[in-house]
């Protein structure tokens, strides 16, 4: 009779625990969830591919990735890229690997233009999903799901857009003193953007509303990296990948990645002034003009470059600076 008593008493007392422990948690999560202003959403983006290159990591052994977001009528964004800095396949140590990510097109031609460009290149991926601007999150998401499915060895992956130039051998510096430092563990590294208001105004591109994202004043973002560049550690990716399937879509796809979920993974940012390019934070814009005549001591100071606009000024700064 004692012992059932003692049972029926552990039992309650059991119960109870697992009540206080499920009220706690439930508050805990609604404070996280409030505070960080996301709603969880599981059934979202599953990533598909209509052109994949599932090996290409495992054939070369890249120690870096490069994955750039590029649309699917920028060939000649893609070209000059190819032959100039993305033509490295390795440089010191670091085996280098690079992917454009792109989704469909309502044109047939260019879509088919796509499939040959693949055929002799091998190196898109492209998404299931329409390449617009409002779905560059879909590009962002497919971009780290395909780097943690088949290029989950790379020690680093760096995200760029197809109008940056990349100086591989700053870069590479760069790396190798962050790993003799050991600070490569949960790397984001970027020229950060701090305290950006959301954009609720209707007619911007980027416009917000409270119901895809819901701050308490002052209604700004967590601090984030510029869409164009940045690099992430190998264990940093996978923290953040690790999250994907647990919050909401949000349409800014840089403040999402870099911003909302590095910051639920605990990441903080590693600001670097040299990761943009000349006088101030967007780098050298197009007209190169009025910056070739910069001697190469100069140019050589960043790690990226911005051409916003041509994209033959990134085979002006190769010829100004090849490696």
């Amino acid at each position: 009779m004692r012992l059932c008593q003692r049972l029926v008493t552990a039992t309650v007392m059991g119960m109870f625990v697992c009540i206080l422990i499920t009220r706690e948690l439930k508050h805990k999560s609604s404070k996280n969830t409030r505070k960080m202003s996301i709603r969880y959403d599981d059934s979202w983006f599953k990533s598909s591919y209509i052109i994949n290159e599932e090996s290409i990591c495992r054939d070369t052994n890249a120690d870096i990735l490069f994955y750039i977001h590029t649309a699917p009528n920028h060939k000649n964004h893609r070209d000059i890229i190819r032959s100039t800095w993305g033509g490295k396949k390795q440089y010191r140590d670091y085996k280098i690997t690079m992917v454009f990510l792109l989704g469909h097109s309502n044109d047939d031609q260019i879509n088919e233009g796509i499939h040959n460009e693949s055929t002799i290149h091998h190196d898109i991926i492209q998404g299931t999903f329409r390449d617009t601007y409002l779905n560059l999150t879909y590009k962002a998401r497919m971009g780290l799901n395909w780097v943690n499915a088949y290029c989950s060895n790379a020690k680093f992956i760096i995200k760029t857009d197809d109008d940056v130039f990349v100086n591989i051998p700053i870069l590479i510096k760069q790396l190798e003193e962050l790993e003799i430092k050991n600070e490569t563990k949960n790397l984001l590294m970027c020229s950060v953007i701090y305290e950006d208001k959301v954009n609720r105004n209707e007619l911007h591109k980027n416009y917000v509303s409270e119901d895809e994202y819901d701050v308490h004043e002052p209604d700004i973002y967590p601090d984030y990296c510029p869409g164009m560049a940045f690099v992430l550690s190998r264990n940093a990716l996978m923290k953040i990948h690790t999250l994907l399937n647990y919050t909401r879509f949000l349409k800014v796809d840089d403040v999402y990645i870099t911003g909302i979920l590095a910051k639920m993974a605990g990441i903080k940012h590693k600001d670097s002034t040299k990761l943009t390019g000349i006088d101030g934070l967007w780098g050298i814009k197009w007209p190169w003009e009025e910056y070739k005549d910069l001697d190469r001591s100069r140019l050589n100071q960043y790690m990226f470059i911005l051409v916003e606009g041509k994209p033959e000024s990134i085979g002006e700064i190769w010829e100004n600076m090849q490696f």
